[in-house]
């Protein structure tokens, strides 16, 4: 993965967010592989950063971000549900600590890599980035 991330870094020279597994040993330990493919990430746009590491240590901080609760909620709803089990979503059920144990049990592609330090983008910006990117993507994908 890091030859990768270096062919993505000589794009995006100190914009780079690098993402993936969030959590190699929790990820090896996972039956149920679960891969969130999502549009970006978004930082002060002057350094690249790592979105696993950020992930990795939310615990440590008091606030953690609408999404990755959600993504949290979602990800313990498809580790228990299976063909005789449909998990029912409770909003009060997953607490912050839990919710860093499930995030660190998944893995995390951003479509557009660079980080411009904007709060969102257009969709033909994702999709510009989608097809410029689509081989270094599809490759990272197939490793993980």
């Amino acid at each position: 993965m890091k030859e990768l991330f270096e062919k993505w870094e000589e794009k995006y020279p100190n914009q780079l967010v690098i993402d993936g597994i969030i959590n190699k040993e929790e990820w090896e330990r996972q039956e149920t592989k679960i891969l969130f493919v999502l549009k970006e990430a978004y930082g002060d746009g002057n350094t690249s950063w790592s979105l696993t590491d950020y992930i990795n240590n939310l615990e440590q901080k008091d606030y953690i971000a609408k999404l990755w609760k959600r993504i949290a909620i979602w990800t313990n709803g498809i580790l228990h549900t299976d063909k005789n089990f449909i998990k029912e979503y409770d909003p009060n059920e997953l607490s912050n600590e839990k919710c860093c144990e499930l995030l660190k049990k998944i893995a995390v592609v951003n479509i557009k890599k660079k980080d411009e330090s904007k709060k969102s983008s257009e969709m033909n910006d994702i999709e510009s980035y989608a097809k410029n990117d689509k081989d270094l993507l599809k490759e990272q994908i197939d490793k993980i």
